[in-house]
């Protein structure tokens, strides 16, 4: 990262084509980046770092995202690019491809990337996830114009598929099946996810 108070041009050019962030964007994020990292020696933000982030307060989920995959992937944190990346993700201004993609990226680091996505939206940890998670995880992630009601609907007909012991609830080997089914795929990833 050195000590310049900028991005190199080659990691902005990387990231405006890959983020909807802009030039003064990603190098606002740098800067943020490089006094999160003062006392870390390997370029990289650890676990505790990420998780004393007071943006992470408004949304968690970004924390709970970044954290669960270096809990996963025993990683000694996360680079400028995976930060940035992922706070893409979950800003207005983010693809619903990339955000749905997303869920991918920060988990194919994992040797299970099913296990870090079943994680990651079963918030409680119960080992299930129903309706309740499902919905709040598209409402995180997806920020379409639908109604409490209308999100809530649409889990629980996306939980149908795939629900084998019709409990209305995904196991993690229901959701294993469901997400690498690419139909049940799109289900996962939200209501109007790119299809496959």
């Amino acid at each position: 990262m050195g000590n310049s108070s900028s991005a190199s041009r080659e990691v902005l050019q990387s990231l405006r084509a890959s983020t909807s962030f802009s030039e003064d964007d990603i190098n606002r994020l740098y800067a943020r980046f490089k006094v999160l990292n003062v006392n870390n020696e390997n370029g990289k933000l650890s676990r505790e770092v990420l998780l004393e982030i007071p943006e992470f307060a408004v949304q968690p989920l970004v924390a709970r995202v970044l954290s669960d995959s270096l809990a996963v992937t025993g990683g000694d944190g996360v680079s400028f690019e995976e930060f940035v990346k992922v706070l893409d993700v979950f800003s207005p201004s983010g693809s619903n491809a990339a955000k749905l993609d997303c869920a991918v990226w920060v988990c194919m680091a994992a040797s299970d990337w099913v296990v870090v996505l079943f994680g990651v939206i079963d918030h409680d940890g119960d080992g299930l996830i129903g309706v309740e998670e499902l919905a709040e995880i598209w409402k995180l992630m997806i920020h379409l114009p639908l109604t409490e009601e209308q999100l809530m609907t649409a889990a629980e007909q996306a939980l149908t598929r795939g629900d084998h012991d019709e409990d209305g609830k995904w196991s993690r080997m229901e959701f294993e099946k469901v997400t690498l089914d690419s139909k049940g795929c799109s289900h996962v990833g939200g209501v109007g996810a790119r299809q496959h």
